[in-house]
């Protein structure tokens, strides 16, 4: 069973982890030009009370354009705005999503039938963040990533990725030849692109005068800091945007997908893998 009703809820099955899926439908969020206000991690909270629940982040998400004339036709709906989206596991590879029905809360607090157009926009979207959270993407399959050493004693080593290959080196001045970025450089380009490809998504959204976009990101480690690794993004946009505009594209670049799992923190599990070292 891949999806269901029940009581103003619809709960469906997702495809990848907890957090991989609440990453996509933040990003589908923020690129409708919503606001996240809150990731409440249920599971980080029983580890802090000394208890055990298994993965289960609930994001509140919404637009105070659409909330507010609701609430002005029913104050009582203040109690299930925002659009509330509960993600969830079950149990290991068994992932779940689960939202209130806009229909239903429209119902339970008697707004009438000129909100129509507007819950109908909430629902359609929900169906969206459904999708979304069932369609797999690349970080929840399989590592599609390979890195092979090159020669005993050399710091240089390939990557396959996409069917594309790279060197990845150490500079001069760290035992490398410097004939490719280092790995903390792939991760500040990782960044650089990711805030770059984030901003693009949302300004078209908007319809917005956003001409060209340039992100610059360098890596340094600062040892009296906590933590140590800082990364110096600096954002140049340009077009004819106001201040508003602006302003917003420089919130939304605090969001990108990978600034939020660098802020966050990751896991990373490792299984040694047995036989030939395969090809890439």
């Amino acid at each position: 069973m891949d999806a269901f009703a029940q009581d103003g809820m619809i709960t469906q099955a997702c495809a990848g982890t907890v957090d991989a899926v609440t990453a996509r439908i933040e990003a589908l969020a923020e690129a409708r030009g919503l606001t996240v206000f809150a990731r409440v991690d249920h599971a980080a909270g029983a580890r802090a009370a000394g208890l055990t629940l298994p993965p289960t982040v609930l994001l509140l998400l919404g637009d105070a354009r659409v909330g507010t004339p609701l609430m002005a036709m029913a104050r009582t709906a203040g109690l299930d705005l925002h659009l509330r989206v509960l993600v969830w596991e079950e149990a290991p590879g068994a992932v779940w999503l689960t939202y209130a029905d806009p229909a239903w809360m429209a119902a339970r607090h008697r707004i009438d039938a000129e909100a129509d157009p507007t819950i109908l926009a909430m629902s359609a979207f929900l169906q969206r963040v459904g999708a979304v959270a069932a369609e797999a993407g690349p970080a929840d399959t399989a590592p599609a990533i390979q890195a092979h050493d090159l020669a005993p004693a050399s710091l240089r080593a390939q990557i396959a990725a996409t069917g594309q290959r790279f060197l990845v080196d150490e500079p001069l001045d760290a035992g490398g030849t410097g004939l490719g970025p280092s790995p903390h450089g792939l991760l500040a380009a990782g960044l650089a692109a990711c805030t770059t490809l984030t901003l693009r998504l949302y300004a078209d959204r908007k319809a917005w005068p956003l001409t060209h976009i340039r992100v610059a990101v360098a890596h340094e480690r600062e040892p009296d800091q906590t933590p140590p690794d800082h990364f110096r993004r600096t954002v140049h946009l340009e077009g004819p945007l106001d201040a508003t505009q602006r302003q917003r594209l420089m919130e939304i670049a605090e969001k990108c997908p990978v600034h939020l799992t660098l802020t966050r923190g990751s896991r990373i599990s490792t299984t040694a893998a047995e036989g030939a070292v395969p090809q890439a």
